[in-house]
């Protein structure tokens, strides 16, 4: 339990994708860049299987990947919320609030 909340994690998004496949979740957190699966493929299967559950993204890889802003591709593909790392844990805390209609 953190922050008031049951928390599942998972070590890339390939074992993302098999956990909320096995259980029900409220909000997926995910970083864009993983081993195995990365986090746009992550958000499009997500958006395929689970299109109600709201995704929150995360990259410290950098904004820019070439000429694509990851966090921007993953706000088209579906992301709710974006967050450049590093990033204060209370504002997304807070997001999470906002996103799952907690009083904020």
């Amino acid at each position: 339990m953190r922050s008031g909340y049951h928390v599942v994690q998972a070590n890339d998004g390939l074992e993302g994708v098999k956990i909320i496949q096995q259980n029900s979740v409220d909000l997926v957190i995910t970083d864009l860049l993983m081993p195995e699966q990365e986090g746009i493929e992550t958000i499009l299967q997500m958006r395929n299987d689970h299109p109600n559950v709201p995704i929150i993204a995360m990259s410290g890889g950098g904004r820019m990947t070439g000429t694509v802003d990851i966090l921007q591709s993953a706000k088209l593909l579906g992301a709710v919320r974006t967050f450049s790392k590093p990033f204060n844990p209370m504002e997304v805390i807070q997001a999470i609030k906002v996103i799952l209609g907690e009083t904020v």
